[in-house]
């Protein structure tokens, strides 16, 4: 669901869910070039996780790097894989923000 910012930074936020499907290298478009992405989950053993993407960094709250697997799409939202960002049966909830 995206919106513009109204009090004029040129900035656009979009934030949904989406459930894992063990897939590699799964476009999530959200309807712009992203600037960041911060995703959250709940695995198996229902312990929270977070990734948070940047251009040319992304990591997970333990600061492992996960560059490879899960990165921002070159023009419109973000790339997960079956290793980060897309566990199977896994639900989970972005927030993008616009370049």
């Amino acid at each position: 669901m995206p919106i513009s910012n109204p009090g004029g930074a040129g900035k656009s936020i979009a934030w949904g869910s989406y459930n894992g499907d063990a897939a590699d290298l799964k476009q999530i478009p959200v309807g712009f070039k992203c600037s960041s992405v911060i995703i959250t989950y709940r695995n198996s053993d229902s312990e929270p996780k977070c990734y948070i993407l940047i251009p040319d960094r992304s990591r997970d709250f333990a600061g492992v790097r996960h560059d490879a697997t899960l990165y921002l799409h070159a023009d419109d939202g973000f790339v997960v894989s079956a290793v980060s960002g897309n566990q199977a049966a896994a639900p989970y909830d972005y927030w993008a923000i616009s370049e």
